[in-house]
């Protein structure tokens, strides 16, 4: 395994990372988790080069597997929103920015044609709702000011991301191999996020692509088959609750909250493409990228309670059997294995 960042960042391995550096065929699945992009208006980073789009085109066609997420907005999509296949596969701009070349519609969990829009951080009034999976949490937090607050069917805390309670998946039968224990159990319980994206398929599964200036199918099929990628999983978000602002000195800044209420709505969470059937790589997007990160998985160290700063589990130590943190090891182990077209 190798770890890469686009910036200057001293723990990866390969620092200032371009995909036209590195022989990329000498992997076997490439993970793209994207940062940089439009956040709600503010846009950070630069987006990456036709040449690196053409490359990891390139390397998905001679059957490397990718996976890729961003976030709420448009973060990510400054690496990942224009690379074929996978930029039909999630919504990746927020409504402030989006590329002439970028899908305006996409099929949703339902197969019903909706915006290619992705959800913001926070609702807009008039516009769009942010995509709130927070699970209730009875035993109350830290409020900014200090005082304590605890859920209600009205008001949630910000760091009920980082604490002992999952979201639960509705998974999309028949149940993808990467959501499979080795006992054939399902896995349903996933990290929740105040503010997700949303995986979605392509509106034209037939569009035409030109990553090297040559016009190709950006959905190919072979013998007249041509797979098509399927919402595996999706996440709900529960309906009339704000967000409380939550004291974390460990972040920059307060982390944001939200008085407006949420919206029901059910979001895709995973989305999965074969396209091995085709002579191509397999791809898997994901809602969002929190669902991979510290914060989220073992606790944040300045969360307002003890369950908040204790989160799934213990890190360096493996998880107890049947938790929900050796579900998530498992289910990151299947989406390796699958993308390396040995699931």
């Amino acid at each position: 395994m190798q770890t890469a960042h686009r910036g200057d960042d001293p723990d990866a391995a390969l620092q200032n990372f371009d995909f036209r550096s590195e022989r990329l065929r000498d992997y076997d699945v490439l993970w793209l988790f994207g940062f940089e992009g439009n956040n709600d208006g503010a846009v950070h980073g630069t987006p990456i080069a036709d040449g690196e789009i053409a490359a990891v085109f390139d390397f998905m066609n001679a059957g490397g597997g990718v996976f890729a997420t961003g976030d709420h907005s448009g973060m990510g999509s400054f690496m990942c929103g224009r690379i074929p296949r996978v930029r039909t596969m999630r919504k990746w701009f927020g409504v402030e920015y989006r590329p002439a070349d970028a899908p305006t519609h996409a099929l949703d969990w339902r197969g019903e044609v909706v915006t290619a829009a992705n959800w913001p951080a926070k609702s807009v009034p008039g516009g769009l709702d942010r995509a709130d999976t927070l699970v209730f949490n009875p035993r109350g937090g830290i409020a900014a000011d200090g005082t304590l607050v605890r859920d209600t069917e009205s008001l949630y805390q910000f760091d009920n991301q980082s604490d002992d309670i999952a979201q639960t998946l509705v998974l999309d039968p028949p149940v993808h191999s990467i959501l499979r224990r080795a006992d054939g159990a399902s896995i349903t319980r996933f990290p929740d996020h105040m503010h997700e994206g949303e995986v979605v398929t392509p509106a034209d599964l037939e569009a035409v692509v030109a990553p090297e200036d040559t016009p190709v199918p950006e959905y190919p099929s072979v013998d007249g088959v041509r797979p098509a990628p399927r919402v595996i999983a999706t996440g709900t978000a529960t309906a009339g609750h704000s967000v409380a602002l939550t004291a974390d000195p460990c972040l920059s800044g307060n982390p944001p909250g939200d008085p407006a209420p949420s919206v029901a709505m059910t979001i895709g969470i995973l989305c999965a493409y074969d396209g091995l059937p085709a002579g191509v790589g397999r791809i898997v997007t994901d809602s969002s990228f929190h669902h991979y990160v510290d914060v989220n998985l073992i606790g944040d160290p300045c969360g307002s309670t003890p369950d908040r700063r204790r989160g799934f589990g213990m890190p360096y130590r493996p998880p107890a059997p049947g938790s929900v943190l050796a579900d998530l090891g498992t289910c990151y182990v299947n989406i390796v294995r699958w993308l390396a077209g040995s699931g």
